[in-house]
């Protein structure tokens, strides 16, 4: 497992002229289906410090607020309690005029692949809350690994699940202050009511490209983050019934298994 401070690879740029997309070529290898344009829309859509000349200090400030060290014994750890799969994480500086990022996650954003994670956070984010990203990105990988999800395939409910039991993994971990902001967002009343007219009418919805207005909320009518609380709170109405909380043992459940009590499934659910 191996973790890249990406402000080396920014700094080589400024200093040895060196091409960005041969700096940044240790992630772009990843997905060579992707040119380099491609590469940085995508990267500042999620979050990315630009790189230019006028972000060199921003990049720089935020290189000096981390411990890799530290970083790379959490993730190490992590990786043998969970059996996780080996992966590459990337980390990032965040754009702070990302005003969504900013405002709805609390200056920090992640992106989980099955070999690899893209993290960025501002550069006041707390190590607690760095590790607790990291956990939650890394979390996707494991369960990614051990339900064998594909992106063309995955149900909403997968979706939903996976974003609450990471949030899960965080609090349980390091401590219920450090949950994102979203797993409380709504009153539960609201979330069973969007449960049970639109959510469990859909929950076999397949392909990652079509969760996206359920999961984060959209013009449609669909409250930011909905999709998200909604798994946080699935997983905390399983739990409280007493069942496993090994998260071994979580990782393997299958999706559908979590739906208990007031989260049963809509007779009406499509797929």
């Amino acid at each position: 497992m191996r973790l890249y401070d990406t402000s080396s690879w920014v700094f080589r740029h400024h200093l040895e002229k060196i091409p960005l997309n041969k700096a940044f070529q240790p992630l772009f290898d990843k997905d060579k289906t992707k040119i380099k344009e491609e590469w940085f829309n995508f990267l500042m859509s999620q979050g990315m410090m630009p790189v230019s000349l006028k972000t060199k200090r921003d990049w720089m400030v935020w290189r000096k607020k981390i411990n890799l060290i530290n970083l790379k014994k959490h993730m190490v750890d992590l990786k043998k309690e969970f059996k996780g799969p080996e992966i590459d994480i990337f980390l990032f500086p965040l754009n702070q005029r990302h005003t969504n990022i900013m405002e709805e996650l609390d200056g920090k954003n992640g992106c989980t692949f099955p070999d690899y994670i893209i993290a960025f956070w501002k550069d006041s984010l707390p190590e607690n809350d760095q590790k607790a990203l990291l956990l939650h990105e890394y979390h996707h990988a494991c369960r990614i690994k051990y339900q064998r999800i594909k992106e063309s395939s995955i149900t909403l409910l997968e979706s939903m699940i996976m974003e609450g039991l990471a949030e899960w993994e965080v609090q349980n971990r390091l401590g219920k202050e450090y949950s994102a902001p979203w797993i409380k967002r709504y009153p539960s009343e609201m979330v069973e009511s969007w449960w049970k007219d639109i959510y469990s009418k859909n929950i076999n919805l397949r392909g990652r490209q079509n969760h996206a207005d359920l999961l984060y909320g959209s013009r449609k009518g669909i409250p930011p983050l909905m999709g998200y609380q909604l798994g946080y709170e699935i997983i905390s109405n399983y739990l409280k019934d007493d069942q496993s909380s090994d998260s071994r043992v979580l990782l393997e459940i299958k999706d559908h298994q979590f739906l208990t009590g007031k989260f049963t499934k809509n007779k009406q659910v499509k797929g």
